[in-house]
């Protein structure tokens, strides 16, 4: 069950979800000239898995979650990279 369906407020999530993975890119491909789908499949990812009344903590441990599993990222090192920015 998604949080939303595949119309106006899907997309405004997905944008936000990529805005997200964009702004944590912690191994600066973005930065780096990477296209701008780059985060496409982590942000389907995270938004199949939010549900209607998920706190900030359940969508962060989703991120955390998908990020470590795409790339092998630590949520402590990922924690560490939010703190900076």
């Amino acid at each position: 069950m998604q949080i939303v369906s595949k119309n106006g407020s899907y997309e405004e999530l997905f944008s936000v979800v990529k805005t997200v993975l964009k702004k944590i890119d912690m191994y600066g491909l973005i930065e780096h000239g990477a296209p701008d789908d780059e985060f496409n499949t982590e942000a389907e990812m995270i938004i199949e898995q939010i549900r209607s009344g998920s706190s900030i903590e359940d969508i962060s441990g989703i991120i955390a979650d998908v990020l470590n599993r795409m790339f092998g990222v630590n949520v402590n090192s990922l924690y560490r990279v939010s703190k900076r920015r």
